[in-house]
């Protein structure tokens, strides 16, 4: 009996439909890794969350930028969160080799680490300069609210430099936490101040007023709207509500 073998062009119609496979099946993997990641970064806010919770009890408050726990040195955010809740560095600097430091440098109490630091990639172990680092191995970025504050006043969500400046109403958040990682229409943007008024709105509600921020720039690893998916105001500015963005913080559902 003879054998008969696939022509040419059945050949090339199996090709072909393998190959149509392929780029449907691509994106659809690519959008469940991007899914898979983002739902693990969401996992290890709340974990974040938990030690700040933990650091709050035993500090009365949660962590704060000031010249007596930095020693003159300015850091952002992101290293006053990993200075707080793992204390990486050595015992000249905290009191303690390792994760933890002591509030009295070689004496009393050891605290932390507030998170475990093997769940965590951490940029170093030097307590001013070591970070948290999210799953694309960026910096988990952290601002805390002053107390008080009011988001409805003029200027009332974030200002240009830590502390909101010397006098005046105090505003939620401090934008100098972030080091300027964030443009600041972004962060009111996504904040809820549609309009880039400075303050919340009659026509207007804040997506969060809580303790603090933690903000991760999300598998795109854009912060923002995703500048593919940017929806635009009729006079030409970037409408928040309605533009996607896939960044990862503590007060998004």
């Amino acid at each position: 009996m003879r054998r008969r073998a696939f022509t040419l062009v059945e050949l090339t119609v199996v090709i072909g439909v393998l190959m149509l496979l392929t780029s449907l099946l691509i994106p659809m993997v690519a959008k469940a890794h991007r899914v898979a990641v983002r739902s693990r970064m969401k996992a290890d806010i709340a974990t974040i969350g938990s030690g700040l919770e933990a650091y709050r009890i035993d500090q009365r408050d949660y962590p704060r930028l000031s010249d007596s726990q930095s020693g003159g040195v300015e850091v952002d955010g992101a290293v006053l969160l990993c200075w707080a809740l793992v204390s990486p560095g050595p015992a000249t600097q905290d009191g303690t080799d390792g994760p933890g430091f002591r509030l009295r440098g070689t004496h009393g109490t050891t605290y932390g680490p507030y998170i475990n630091p093997g769940s965590f990639h951490i940029s170093g172990t030097d307590d001013i300069s070591a970070e948290i680092l999210d799953r694309n191995e960026r910096p988990i970025h952290y601002c805390p609210a002053n107390p008080g504050a009011n988001v409805h006043a003029a200027n009332g969500f974030v200002a240009d430099s830590y502390y909101g400046g010397a006098t005046g109403p105090k505003p939620m958040f401090d934008h100098g936490y972030f080091e300027y990682c964030l443009d600041l229409k972004t962060l009111q943007g996504m904040m809820g101040d549609y309009n880039n008024t400075g303050g919340i709105e009659a026509d207007e509600s804040a997506a969060w007023t809580g303790s603090y921020i933690l903000w991760c720039a999300g598998p795109n690893g854009i912060f923002g709207p995703d500048p593919d998916k940017i929806v635009l105001k009729p006079d030409g500015t970037v409408d928040y509500a309605r533009s996607p963005s896939d960044d990862v913080t503590n007060f998004t559902p």
